[in-house]
């Protein structure tokens, strides 16, 4: 087999109006709809900038403009033509793509990127390059041989005939498509670079130097997780390229910088936890990749796509024991499937393509485990039945034949996941780490009025992992032992929150209702306290506990400005700072006459 990835010459610029056209007519756009994109696409006037002045205009007779947001759908109805002339059955040069069972591909295409793949021979590449012409001379579109590239997927020597016959002499060891590396071998970590280099570019860009801690969390949460979900979904990525975003991430959360080295308390493994267990919410590699599995076996029995087509056509049911030559990407997805069986629920319809052997639509069970006859493998449920019941061969044993015929026929076969028909993704996440005990702490942190910018550092107050006096003492670092606040005591935790008579000040002072402790309470105390009370609802507790998120990061802060900046505020400067930050916060929220600030000192 070949596979070559051909690059169109100038596409927008060159490709054939009257083509697209006569494309929008074939296929049954309305006439004066037609029209319409004509008038679009052909009375378009350009001029040229010069010196910042605008000179003369000049019309133009062919391509598309880039940037226009109707181009990009109009030049794929075009390459939609080129898609029929390699699919077409009756031509005569038909291009033989890659086969197995009944399913069929021969090219994959997206706007102006196209892979072909197919039969190693000169006789199949003299039907591409055929193929190829009749397109050009319709559309105007021709291949760049230069820029295009090819692989094989073994070194036969008739590749350079080939190569020779297509005018493709870049004979590579893996190509490129639509960003993700395609090899007839194992990838290795080598062909990851490019997304390494892509995290490290963003992780390192001057924007990235203003963002606080919450911004950096955001930053982690969506733009890279994004990036690196984009090339899971089209690979599995070497353990030793994963060990190494997990460390560009963790320096940059905790201390936004790649380069140097130096010392942060929480593990990366902690920070990829959900909230309810203790994290931070940032998903693994591990847990994206078990969701993008999980996606892909909805797919399979839900929606057909290539990919799944594939799939079912090569190794029938993620269910059934893989073969020592399946795809790595295979052998993850029937691990993957054996872990959340117990949540799918295969409904059994006269129209159900199951397999019969090879899925657990038999009560949960396969019926492949039970007994097996030759050439059944590829046997759909669907072929079992006639006339809306079961019609099963007489061969089968009377036992099997009873068990099957209990099962309760529906009238639907879309599997469903723990009973529901919308797979979504937050689930898949959810079961990956159902197996972590969750805290009880996490809805005082993380309520539903929560500020990230203060509950990050009250998350790390709360695990006791702020670079307090006596943190860095237990690691060898010498710094002064003493409160920074109240100059009298040993910097902790603790301390800090709330034995400080600084910061016990503020606490009852903002919250009056902790007047009535008779000790000084610790974080935890505190905002158990406010879970547990019974004089305030809901929005209330969610005051009480952003107005101790605001609390903690004032007081930290105040910390460090007199730590390290030799900055002081008074107690009173403190409090007002607090006072702000809290009022700012709930200007957004809804149904403030709702709640019951009694329990604040505002």
């Amino acid at each position: 087999m070949f596979c070559a990835k051909l690059d169109i010459r100038k596409a927008f610029d060159s490709i054939s109006r009257e083509f697209i056209i006569e494309r929008l007519l074939q296929k049954g756009f309305p006439q004066t709809f037609v029209t319409w994109i004509k008038g679009c696409i052909t009375d378009v006037h350009f001029s040229i900038c010069l010196n910042g002045s605008l000179e003369g205009f000049f019309t133009s007779s062919s391509g598309l403009r880039q940037g226009c947001p109707l181009s990009p759908l109009l030049f794929c109805i075009a390459m939609d033509g080129l898609s029929n002339i390699l699919t077409d059955p009756a031509s005569p040069h038909n291009f033989k793509g890659i086969n197995c069972k009944d399913f069929y591909i021969n090219h994959l295409m997206y706007a102006d990127d196209l892979l072909v793949m197919g039969e190693s021979s000169k006789e199949n590449a003299y039907n591409l390059k055929t193929c190829l012409q009749k397109f050009a001379t319709a559309s105007g579109l021709h291949i760049n041989p230069n820029k295009s590239a090819i692989i094989f997927s073994s070194d036969a020597p008739g590749n350079q005939t080939i190569c020779e016959e297509l005018g493709i002499h870049n004979i590579n060891l893996h190509l490129t498509y639509l960003g993700i590396p395609i090899s007839p071998k194992r990838l290795k970590a080598t062909h990851f670079q490019p997304l390494l280099s892509k995290i490290s570019a963003l992780l390192a860009g001057w924007k990235n130097n203003f963002l606080s801690f919450a911004g950096r969390v955001q930053f982690l949460k969506f733009t890279i997780t994004n990036s690196i979900a984009y090339w899971i979904r089209g690979s599995i990525i070497p353990k030793g390229c994963c060990d190494t975003i997990n460390k560009l991430c963790s320096k940059f959360l905790f201390h936004n910088n790649l380069v140097e080295r130096k010392l942060h308390l929480i593990p990366w493994s902690k920070v990829t936890i959900p909230k309810d267990a203790g994290g931070l919410g940032i998903p693994s590699i591990e847990a994206l990749y078990f969701g993008v599995f999980c996606s892909i076996i909805g797919r399979f029995y839900n929606n057909q796509n290539l990919l799944t087509c594939w799939y079912k056509a090569k190794h029938i049911s993620p269910l059934k024991h893989p073969t020592s030559t399946a795809s790595k990407t295979w052998h993850r997805i029937a691990e993957t499937i054996f872990k959340i069986k117990r949540l799918l629920h295969f409904p059994v319809s006269n129209q159900s393509n199951f397999s019969f052997l090879w899925d657990p639509w038999l009560n949960g069970n396969l019926l492949g485990e039970i007994f097996h006859l030759p050439g059944m493998d590829d046997n759909l449920l669907k072929k079992y039945f006639r006339n809306d019941t079961w019609y099963l061969p007489n061969h089968f044993p009377p036992t099997i034949q009873d068990t099957i015929k209990s099962v309760e026929i529906k009238d639907t076969n879309e599997v469903l996941w723990d009973g529901n028909s919308i797979w979504a993704f937050k689930n898949f996440i959810e079961v990956f780490y159902y197996h972590l005990p969750k805290v009880d702490w996490y809805r005082s942190i993380w309520h539903k009025n929560y500020a990230l910018k203060y509950a990050c550092f009250t998350w790390m107050a709360r695990i006791g992992k702020l670079k307090t006096a006596n943190n860095l003492h237990l690691r060898g670092i010498l710094v002064p032992i003493n409160c920074s606040l109240c100059s009298g005591n040993t910097e902790n935790h603790s301390h800090l929150f709330f034995d400080c008579d600084f910061s016990f000040y503020i606490l009852k002072k903002i919250l009056p209702a902790f007047n009535s402790f008779l000790l000084r309470p610790t974080l935890p105390q505190a905002l158990d306290f406010i879970e547990n009370s019974e004089t305030l609802n809901s929005a209330g507790k969610n005051v009480c506990f952003l107005a101790i998120s605001c609390i903690t990061y004032y007081i930290w802060r105040e910390r460090n400005n007199r730590r390290f900046s030799n900055a002081r505020n008074n107690v009173a400067k403190v409090i007002c700072n607090i006072y702000a930050a809290i009022r700012l916060k709930m200007v957004k929220w809804k149904h403030k006459t709702t709640l019951h600030l009694d329990f604040l000192g505002i």
